[in-house]
């Protein structure tokens, strides 16, 4: 097995535990639902399951966990494309200092 193997399967595996967490949260949720209120009592405090337990945020922390430098989704890609741009400007920056540094010098 290589460990690009062993690695799926341990991604697997947290994807498995995710799941059952999602079960309890969901339990939590629905056990909240019945009896918790908002301040003036009349109202449930959370209104939806997303409000209570988030996903995409436990989901995505698993993928960017076991990516090995491959995109998951599209705020890394823009995470991607700001630090490209960032490097870009960097070396541009390097060349002028360079250039600037042996006009004077």
């Amino acid at each position: 097995m290589s460990l690009e193997d062993y690695d799926m399967y341990v991604e697997a595996a947290q994807l498995r535990e995710y799941d059952q967490q999602r079960l309890i949260h969901m339990q939590a949720w629905a056990n909240q639902t019945v009896k918790a209120t908002n301040k003036s009592g009349k109202q449930p405090k959370y209104r939806k399951f997303s409000d209570f337990y988030s996903d995409e945020k436990q989901i995505r922390k698993i993928k960017i966990r076991h990516s090995h430098g491959r995109i998951v989704d599209s705020k890394q890609a823009e995470e991607a494309d700001i630090r490209k741009k960032a490097e870009i400007v960097n070396g541009r920056l390097q060349d002028y200092l360079k250039r600037k540094g042996g006009v004077n010098g």
